[in-house]
């Protein structure tokens, strides 16, 4: 039990990196095609990794099928889309805050979708969530800033609310599928899910912009 935990703070704790670093590249590269690429290279990881496992599956139950297209689309496609978009206009520290009430609503919909019981100390970490995330979302601010704050951390926590039911489908196919199939998985429906939206923003998108922002912040903390 205790490996569970520790295992699930290590996870968190990559979110919370992933919400910094996000914040940074997607001020310099789109959405989209910054997901897309993320998961092109999960893939070419995670590929060779099965294979050398003896993990390679292919073929899939109904179940297995609908479970993960779900999983993708709720747990990376929307998780990712709400993120990376919330980050954008909101702070990185709130951003923060506001992604470590994923514990408290993977209580609430366990609850509510998988009828498990909810005990009082979940109950008081639900209660202490929502308060954190009144106080941050409505905190002294101008109202402009308020404003585009607030569109930030809405789209923060519909993504936690995306890493939660991610979880719920979790549970649905634990001991069915390794976690490595399920990650490649996840990352397969995923990169097919944001493909057409990447493309799109990639016939657009200047790469040259990408290396004069790298060269910028170069001279930038040469001169610091």
């Amino acid at each position: 039990m205790l490996l569970a935990y520790f295992q699930l703070a290590i996870s968190m704790a990559f979110v919370g990196i992933n919400i910094s670093i996000g914040k940074e590249i997607v001020s310099h590269i789109p959405v989209f095609l910054f997901s897309e690429l993320r998961f092109l290279i999960a893939l070419l990881i995670l590929l060779p990794l099965l294979s050398m496992r003896g993990e390679w599956k292919s073929s899939w139950s109904k179940e297995e099928g609908v479970v993960l297209f779900w999983q993708s689309f709720f747990g990376v496609f929307l998780f990712s889309i709400c993120m990376l978009y919330g980050v954008k206009w909101t702070t990185a520290t709130s951003a923060g805050i506001i992604t470590s009430t994923v514990p408290a609503c993977i209580a609430l919909l366990s609850f509510w979708i998988l009828k498990e019981k909810l005990l009082r100390n979940s109950l008081w970490a639900i209660v202490l969530s929502v308060c954190g995330i009144g106080l941050i979302t409505f905190s002294g601010e101008s109202q402009a800033l308020s404003r585009i704050s607030m569109l930030g951390n809405l789209l923060v926590f519909l993504a936690v609310i995306s890493e939660a039911l991610f979880t719920i489908f979790a549970k649905r196919l634990s001991g069915k599928i390794t976690p490595f199939q399920m990650t490649a998985a996840i990352n397969g429906i995923s990169f097919v899910l944001f493909l057409p939206f990447a493309i799109a923003e990639g016939m657009s998108f200047s790469w040259g912009s990408v290396m004069r922002s790298r060269v910028y912040l170069h001279r930038h903390e040469y001169e610091r």
